[in-house]
């Protein structure tokens, strides 16, 4: 009975310290507070807002007659960047930027990527007097153009190269000014073509938005490339916006 008890004992033990381990390794876990649910709420709205948005300037850019150069030039290409509110004084020091998504046509299927998030900022868009905001879509002509988002920050014009897309004038305007350009950028302002110029402006990854929106840490390149993301079904009408302008195949 003793070596019984004694065993009793010992297993109790066994058990007592098993307890307290795992109470330490919970402690020392990360546990998500009420502030961090919060922080994650307002990402995944404002995540939300800016396809929404994104949608609704896809569809001014195919609709806008001084954009015809815009709907032929976008035919084929490797992917898009759209940006659909770039604000004055939107950073502090009156630094201007907005928020925006890149999709990436696979080259030998067609189809087109979930979207990425990303920001941009600059000390000057060029835009034009009393304008407070624009919409801009970026055009990626080459796979450098890709390749280059695929780091966390470029800067246009140091790292790729950048032109201003021209207004109207059908493929043959826009391919004349671009040629050899990894970006070429559309954008209009208060409801008209703005011809603004973006030389200069650094394009980072929001990659808070990122892991909010397919629910865990990826990287643009399991986003566009990869595409091992579970596909969100918030982002299907813009999908779908640019499959119909830009040509390519769905998901």
């Amino acid at each position: 009975m003793g070596t019984v008890s004694k065993r009793s004992r010992g297993y109790k033990r066994l058990l007592l310290m098993a307890a307290v381990l795992t109470g330490i390794t919970m402690i020392g876990m990360p546990q998500h507070t009420a502030a961090e649910n919060a922080q994650e709420n307002v990402q995944e709205q404002e995540a939300e807002t800016i396809i929404n948005l994104a949608v609704s300037t896809w569809q001014n850019f195919m609709l806008d007659p001084d954009l015809s150069g815009f709907r032929a030039h976008v035919k084929g290409v490797p992917g898009v960047l759209i940006f659909p509110k770039l604000r004055k004084g939107a950073f502090i020091f009156g630094i201007e930027g907005g928020n925006g998504v890149l999709l990436v046509r696979d080259e030998k299927t067609g189809s087109w990527s979930e979207p990425a998030f990303y920001e941009i900022s600059s000390a000057s868009f060029g835009l034009q007097a009393g304008v407070e905001t624009s919409e801009a879509i970026l055009v990626i002509q080459t796979v450098k153009g890709i390749e280059s988002l695929l780091t966390n920050t470029i800067k246009l014009g140091a790292d790729v190269s950048a032109a201003v897309g021209p207004r109207g004038g059908g493929i043959e305007g826009a391919t004349s000014m671009s040629v050899g350009k990894d970006f070429v950028t559309y954008a209009r302002a208060k409801g008209v073509y703005a011809g603004v110029s973006i030389e200069g402006a650094s394009i980072r990854t929001r990659d808070d938005l990122n892991k909010v929106y397919y629910g865990s840490a990826v990287r643009p390149s399991d986003i566009v490339l990869v595409r091992n993301v579970k596909a969100n079904q918030k982002s299907q009408v813009l999908h779908q916006a640019v499959v119909n302008g830009a040509g390519g195949k769905g998901k």
